[in-house]
């Protein structure tokens, strides 16, 4: 087969493909996008709004910045507040788990030790451990190196207890960032923060990923409005 033949073979292949991912993406359900994100969050993911040195909000911020601390994800309002931060961040992170604790606290799905599986309370007043930037709860402090030593096993465990806990109640019925309806997607399903978080399609992943906090915000005021009627 000649060179120029072996080409032209080669260049309907591509373009055969390339029709077939285009017309799978234009489908309306994004049945492909959601297979393929089953997990698009991390313990790391910063899931307050509000920058921990200048204390501002995240969404009002012209020029945000992203930072990796010891593999904790921080986020600031601007870079000179992320030279502060990197200059002492012990200093602010203390801030930062005190208000991740707050804030994932009312949404912590087990009253039970992921490590142990005792009640919390049951050996004293219950230790909170932010491992990166996720809460989990221990019955002692002798648990966390257990935990340490198969963190991903309990932190999926901490999300399948999250995810089932808030499925049948999750207050929204359409997706937080395009405010599409979920009824008529298989909505991409993740746990951010203690919370469960559930979009249209990847395009919303990759939106929700810009600033985590202001839509963690907007599904926690949700389950507010919901609280207030029951």
């Amino acid at each position: 087969m000649r060179l120029s033949a072996i080409l032209s073979v080669i260049t309907l292949a591509i373009a055969a493909a390339c029709a077939f991912t285009l017309s799978a993406h234009a489908g309306g359900h994004h049945e492909a996008e959601a297979e393929a994100h089953a997990v698009v969050a991390s313990a790391s993911t910063y899931t307050l709004n509000v920058c921990p040195v200048s204390m501002e909000s995240l969404s009002d911020a012209k020029s945000p910045k992203t930072i990796m601390h010891e593999d904790r994800e921080v986020r600031l309002c601007c870079p000179m507040c992320a030279g502060k931060f990197k200059r002492d961040p012990d200093k602010y992170l203390e801030k930062v788990d005190a208000m991740l604790v707050e804030s994932q606290m009312p949404y912590y799905p087990l009253d039970t030790c992921v490590v142990a599986r005792g009640a919390l309370g049951g050996m004293g007043e219950p230790v909170n451990y932010m491992y990166a930037n996720r809460l989990v709860r221990f019955c002692c402090a002798g648990c966390t190196g257990r935990f340490e030593k198969h963190a991903d096993e309990y932190i999926a465990k901490l999300d399948a207890a999250v995810i089932a806990k808030q499925s049948e109640a999750y207050p929204l019925d359409r997706c937080v960032v395009a405010d599409d309806e979920l009824e008529y997607v298989e909505p991409i399903e993740f746990v951010a923060g203690s919370r469960l978080v559930r979009l249209c399609c990847e395009g919303c992943v990759e939106e929700f990923q810009k600033n985590p906090g202001a839509y963690v915000a907007r599904i926690d005021a949700a389950w507010e409005a919901q609280r207030g009627k029951h």
